[in-house]
């Protein structure tokens, strides 16, 4: 009895393996089709083309858009987080393809969400917390071995928290810098009127600098202030996440509300250039919507995020020594969100733009050392693979 329920495991097993082999087979056919709208089928002008390897599948477990590529001890691994369902990072080597799983269960279990995560090594994971302002330190086990509490820090200048950008929050090996944003609710601004409040929201510090992460005594200072009177005053209701990303020994910021790509000098932690970036789809931006409107019509600031285009991201490829902006454009209905690709030079002056086939490839792309990942739309993997494996269209650059 007990050899033929064995027999039937076996059985089944290989009809998985052969159901996840064929669907890869088609995952495979439908990219090879986007392979041939890179750049729309004409020479690019920045000298960049890319090829389609394949598709990857990395068997996580879980499904997640929390993708980040880490250098650890002079190799690339590719990250997947999942802070909700399994709980788990999953930490993929690209060369070697040797792969863990770090438990963040203790920590939820605990009450504790999850902002943000960065890996210095696989026994230094630092993990942020959302809305309570405090850094763990996790070995590959999930045991914590160091905890930081910012909160001091953060009242003192203003009553703000900590939040994750774009990119992970580690500077260099010893320097953390953090996005910041104003608390409503604290001690210190809880007094305030509406337009007092924004007035400080957007005129007050956006980065929040630690030099030495690793020390007893910190060494903390914010930094950034007037960054979104750039672009908007008190009267507009410029609600977003914390858009930076640390590149090429540069911090860049980005808005949802601005067709400009700022870039920071992260010992100052003042602005030092700006960029702005010409679509031909259209204006890489959104004006915000009034406070005002937003009270009378509560569906204002959502309409607003559909109907217009932004800047979605900034990656820089090091072979080529480009930065390529993702400009997310407006909703269509019917389809998955177009976007495509502006392409600069190292000095900003723009090369090129082009498009990727948007109904199979999501705009959430990842730079590694040779090429590009780019997620498959999750409604192109077979049904029950969706939320089990991470599929990441895979290019090389000729």
């Amino acid at each position: 009895m007990v050899r033929f329920f064995q027999y039937i495991l076996m059985f089944l097993n290989k009809i998985m393996r052969l159901t996840f082999t064929i669907s890869c087979f088609f995952l495979f056919l439908a990219c090879n089709k986007h392979k041939q709208n890179v750049n729309n089928g004409d020479t690019p002008k920045s000298g960049v083309s890319l090829n389609f390897v394949e598709n990857r599948e990395f068997e996580s477990g879980f499904s997640s858009q929390n993708i980040q590529i880490e250098v650890i001890d002079k190799e690339e691994y590719i990250c997947f987080s999942d802070f909700f369902t399994s709980k788990k990072i999953h930490i993929y080597n690209l060369k070697t393809e040797e792969e863990i799983w770090v438990d963040l269960k203790t920590m939820i279990d605990f009450g504790f969400k999850i902002a943000g995560i960065e890996i210095l090594s696989l026994d230094t994971i630092l993990v942020l917390t959302q809305y309570r302002n405090q850094l763990f330190f996790l070995n590959r086990d999930g045991v914590i071995w160091k905890y930081i509490d910012f909160n001091p820090q953060l009242e003192e200048i203003g009553g703000y928290e900590l939040w994750s950008g774009k990119t992970p929050f580690m500077f260099n090996d010893t320097t953390a810098i953090f996005p910041i944003s104003l608390v409503a609710e604290s001690e210190i601004n809880k007094t305030l009127s509406e337009d007092d409040f924004y007035k400080k929201y957007y005129s007050g510090p956006n980065l929040f600098k630690v030099d030495n992460i690793f020390d007893e005594d910190l060494n903390c200072n914010a930094g950034l202030y007037d960054l979104y009177n750039n672009f908007t005053d008190k009267y507009f209701l410029a609600i977003e996440g914390k858009y930076f990303t640390y590149l090429n020994d540069f911090i860049y910021f980005f808005s949802n509300y601005s067709d400009t790509i700022y870039q920071v000098d992260p010992v100052s932690l003042k602005l030092v250039r700006k960029v702005k970036i010409n679509s031909t789809f259209g204006k890489a931006y959104m004006k915000p919507v009034t406070r005002k409107l937003q009270k009378e019509n509560n569906t204002a600031l959502n309409s607003n995020f559909k109907e217009n285009m932004s800047i979605n991201s900034i990656v820089y490829i090091t072979e080529k020594e480009q930065y390529w902006v993702v400009v997310r454009h407006a909703e269509k209905e019917g389809s998955n969100r177009p976007w495509s690709v502006v392409v600069l030079d190292s000095a900003f002056n723009e090369l090129d733009e082009f498009t990727l086939d948007h109904d199979n490839l999501n705009l959430n792309i990842r730079s590694y050392s040779d090429g590009l990942f780019i997620p498959v739309n999750r409604d192109k993997i077979q049904k029950d693979l969706r939320f089990k494996v991470n599929v990441l269209a895979q290019y090389e650059y000729e």
